[in-house]
């Protein structure tokens, strides 16, 4: 389940643009691997094919087709030196 945080959502609503996720899957390390979760970016997915599009809170959200997760994510926005970014929020990696 993917929600949208209500700062989110004014943010993303003042730039006019739809969102998309990509889930990064497991990424080798020295011992062993870890999931570090999906990520958010703007605009529609390169080959968009391969999602699925959902109406949340009035913003178009691509999802990817085999995205699957057992816990509530919800896209979050933070802010650092006043640039502005959108992020996952609840994904655990271990």
């Amino acid at each position: 389940m993917l929600r949208i945080s209500d700062a989110a959502k004014e943010y993303i609503l003042t730039k006019k643009k739809p969102v998309y996720v990509i889930q990064n899957g497991p990424t080798g390390l020295c011992c062993g691997s870890v999931d570090f979760g999906p990520s958010v970016y703007w605009g529609n997915p390169p080959m968009d094919q391969e999602y699925t599009i959902n109406e949340i809170d009035g913003i178009t959200v691509y999802v990817p087709q085999d995205f699957y997760t057992n816990v509530p994510l919800t896209v979050e926005v933070r802010s650092f030196l006043k640039i502005k970014n959108l992020y996952i929020e609840g994904w655990k990696v271990i």
